[in-house]
């Protein structure tokens, strides 16, 4: 059975009783996670999906911290992960960001997360998994799209940014970075939109993509203030069948603290 990038509770539970070897990864909170989760799932620290520095905060890990991450989860080319967490898919369109960033395609999510499947009555588990471990060697972990990349492309027709902020970030009203605004050309989306009331996928985002004449042929640029918010939209995406998805992981922190980079404030055309 060939299973979609998100399943609904019922078709994880399937996918888990099929494949032993599948890694459940569940990105919520540590307390939650101790008292109970689904069965067989290992926990992880958001954190360990980002590294500082002294004006970003959502950057890509280093090659190494990714190695000992994927490691510590049985990895291999083959492993296949299912992942949840509890706050509209956040957390798990970082993971699986950085899995294609690494070019790591084997992958699904429980859309709705950690509430749907406890609401679904399903079985649950309070045993703390530890898969076995795996010797992971990345030579390098390079984000491709980055300040210069976006530089050089800020009048490609082809290329739409799209920034998942609050409109009060996007306009520069609400200042979090040295200078507030945007990327010159991004419009704006705010992030609850990608995700309905029950944290799953809203598909209904597509028109909203459509009044921008964003289309699944464009490469489609997204960027919030540490690419937390952005990867739900990142990920809605890809399941909404935009094949052309990339994230910015420096995001507003990186770009509207950098000197030289070009700003626009204000709403969108």
């Amino acid at each position: 059975m060939s299973y979609p990038l998100a399943l609904n509770p019922a078709h994880a539970w399937q996918l888990i009783q099929a494949h032993a070897d599948v890694v459940v990864v569940d990105l919520g909170v540590l307390s939650r996670y101790q008292a109970l989760h689904v069965p067989g799932a290992v926990h992880v620290d958001f954190r360990a999906l980002l590294r500082q520095d002294e004006s970003s905060i959502g950057l890509l890990p280093s090659a190494a911290a990714l190695a000992e991450l994927l490691s510590s989860l049985g990895h291999d080319e083959q492993r296949t992960y299912l992942f949840y967490d509890e706050d509209g898919s956040g957390w798990v369109g970082r993971f699986i960001w950085t899995l294609d960033v690494l070019g790591h395609s084997r992958y699904h999510f429980i859309d709705g997360g950690w509430d749907a499947w406890r609401e679904s009555g399903l079985p649950t588990d309070a045993t703390i998994a530890a898969p076995a471990r795996t010797s992971v060697a990345l030579e390098q972990a390079t984000d491709r799209v980055d300040i210069d990349y976006l530089l050089s492309r800020l009048d490609d027709p082809n290329i739409r940014l799209l920034d998942l902020r609050p409109h009060s970030e996007y306009t520069g009203d609400n200042l979090k970075a040295a200078r507030g605004g945007h990327i010159p050309g991004a419009v704006h989306i705010d992030w609850s939109a990608f995700v309905d009331e029950q944290g799953r996928i809203n598909p209904a985002v597509v028109e909203r993509l459509d009044a921008y004449a964003i289309d699944r042929q464009n490469e489609i640029i997204l960027y919030c203030h540490g690419f937390h918010r952005a990867a739900r939209g990142y990920l809605a995406l890809k399941v909404l069948g935009y094949e052309h998805v990339r994230g910015y992981s420096g995001s507003w922190s990186q770009w509207g603290n950098a000197s030289s980079t070009p700003v626009e404030t204000g709403a969108s055309a």
